[in-house]
This record gives C-alpha cells, structure tokens and sequence, in this order.
C-alpha cells in the first residue's frame, strides 16, 4: 500500500513512518524538512500543499499526523486553528483537487482533549479551550468529506521512555520528586507509542464503517 504521511518528521510521525515501512507500505510524507520529507511545504500555505501532494502522486492512504499538540499554552484560538484545523482543510482541498478523496483510507490523528467541548454538562467554550477548538473542528472538516474510510483516533497524551514529559507532568510537583495525588483523577489516561502505532496500523483494515472515531489510551 502507498502511504501519504504529514507530520513524518515529529516524534509521532517518525514512529509511523518507521512501524509502516517495517511493514513493507511505501511510505511518502509531506513537510517542511527538506532531505527528510518527500515533497517541502507549510501546510498552512494551501497552494503549497496542493504542489506537493500532485508532486507524490497517487496514494492509497493518507495518515495526517501534522498539528500543534505540544507548547500550545499561550497561544490564541486562531492560532491554533491555523495550525490544526487549517491545515487539515488545506490538505483536504489538495486531495479533492487531485480527484483523490473517494479513492483513499485516511486516518487522522486527534486528541481526547476534544471531549472537553463534546462533553455537555461542563459546558465550555472554545475560547475557554481553544486546542480542544481546534482538534474538533479539524475532525468535522474531515466527516464532511467522502473517503473511501475515515478513522478519527482520539489519543491520549503519548509517551514512550525517552519522552516522558506527558507523564511527569502529571506525575510530580514541578521542579520537584514530590508525586501528586489528584482529585479527582484525571479524566483521560496515557497512551504508549507502541499503542498508538498499533492503532495507526490496524485502522486500514478493521473499519466498520466509512466514518468511525474511537478513544486510544492505555485503558
């Protein structure tokens, strides 16, 4: 299978690029990296995504990992809209440009955060969870369009030993060893890579349907 990957340079789409290969997928990605990604652009420019996805050509699959999921504190909802819902329409409007949406899988990776706004009795707001903002509505971009399939994977925040800080931070007191008892616990569980690569694997082959979501965590 021909696999498009954004995001195939970050610590999330490094993993995929490598269990997808492993698994004998041509793999091709999308990103600002030059002699990392196959083809070079911002996905924030809509005409440079368009260049890039004619310039890998024909995919059977697309797995869209490309998003601000980290450092997002301080920044504005239209930034963040810019970074993860903008940029999932600009691939979108690339793909339906190239006549590809009805012939491809695509697997998008999104967050528990998300649940935040899904959520009713808490009632908040974008304003008051902009990140939450901007993973929902890169999600209802996507269920607006006919792909062949679509998985919505909800993850919880990843880690794997080398990347703990999702862990710690929920773990530990900053700046001390002193771990935290929180209550009530949290509402969302961790989620290990090899999880999460599992997952992004299995979601070619076991849709039930042309449009499902589900929550990935270690639970």
């Amino acid at each position: 299978m021909r696999i498009l990957v954004t995001g195939g340079s970050g610590y999330l789409g490094s993993a995929a690029v490598a269990a997808l290969r492993a698994r004998g997928h041509d793999v091709v990605t999308i990103g600002r990296h030059p002699g990392v990604d196959t083809a070079v652009c911002d996905l924030t420019d809509e005409e440079a995504v368009h260049k890039a996805v004619r310039a890998v050509g024909n995919c059977d699959a697309v797995v869209h990992l490309a998003a601000r999921a980290h450092d997002f504190r301080g920044l504005s909802l239209d930034e963040l809209l810019m970074a993860n819902t903008t940029t999932t329409r600009n691939l979108i409007t690339a793909l339906r440009s190239e006549g590809r949406t009805s012939a491809v899988k695509f697997v998008h990776a999104s967050s528990v955060a998300v649940y935040d706004l899904l959520d009713g009795p808490r009632g908040l707001t974008a304003a008051q969870v902009p990140y939450a903002a901007s993973k929902l509505q890169a999600e209802q971009v996507l269920q607006a369009e006919p792909f062949q399939s679509l998985s919505v994977l909800r993850f919880a925040p990843i880690y794997d030993r080398t990347h703990m800080q999702n862990v710690a931070k929920r773990v530990f007191l900053p700046g001390t060893r002193l771990k935290l008892r929180l209550c009530p616990p949290p509402m969302h569980s961790l989620c290990a890579i090899d999880r999460a690569v599992q997952w992004w694997r299995a979601a070619f082959t076991s849709a039930t349907s042309p449009t499902h979501s589900r929550r990935v965590s270690t639970s």
